[in-house]
């Protein structure tokens, strides 16, 4: 059974480049690096990129829609390929871990994560999840909805371009989640930048949007 891996996010292009949005960011990346491609599946209403990675099919899958409705494009996607909830990966940006680090789990809280909830309520606890660091809130009183929506400052940005999040998945497909926690949940060494920004590659995910719904208008 192929893994499908799910990077959380809003749809539309004022959400790009925003906090929340790190995990569709981070899917764009992981399908740009395996040498996938983005298209419009109607029947999960989501994009989905097909990839090998250690010679296995992973789906790599963005639900459109909004964040906190997350959970009903996740078990739509598993249902359409007829995956187990614990062969789901979820990529979400985490406020309790500092830009630039990773942490692996499987089952746990939401941590107050409305799309996770979503998730969590739709397909029960036993998915992976690959939590991203976003740094905390600058003060207390700030509201989250604030935080999260604004779009990553540069010097937050280029910690996260850092993140070898190839390396990462491809460690959960080829050898497991506890192997892979041991390597990845330490604190990351210094890495040169990325070539090119994930808020770019996350353009890619638009890009197939756009093109779906323009091929849709033709026919």
């Amino acid at each position: 059974m192929s893994k499908v891996i799910f990077g959380l996010g809003n749809s539309g292009a004022e959400y790009a480049g925003t906090r929340h949005n790190v995990g569709a960011m981070l899917l764009a990346k992981l399908s740009d690096g395996f040498g996938g491609r983005f298209a419009k599946n109607k029947f999960a209403r989501a994009l989905v990129s097909k990839v090998q990675i250690c010679s296995q099919e992973v789906h790599l899958a963005f639900c459109e829609g909004f964040m906190n409705n997350s959970g009903d494009g996740v078990a739509r996607t598993l249902a359409f390929f007829r995956a187990d909830p614990s062969q789901a990966v979820v990529i979400y940006d985490d406020i309790t871990i500092e830009p630039g680090r990773i942490k692996l789990s499987v089952g746990g809280s939401s941590g107050g994560h409305n799309g996770v909830a979503s998730v969590m309520d739709r397909i029960g606890n036993d998915f992976a999840r690959i939590r991203v660091g976003i740094g905390a809130k600058p003060f207390k009183q700030m509201p989250l909805a604030d935080y999260v929506l604004a779009k990553i400052p540069p010097q937050d940005a280029l910690l996260i371009d850092q993140i070898d999040i190839c390396a990462v998945v491809e460690a959960i497909v080829g050898q497991g989640m506890a192997k892979a926690q041991n390597r990845f949940n330490a604190a990351p060494k210094k890495r040169a930048a990325a070539q090119e920004p994930v808020s770019a590659l996350e353009d890619s995910l638009d890009r197939a949007a756009r093109d779906s719904e323009d091929s849709q208008l033709r026919h």
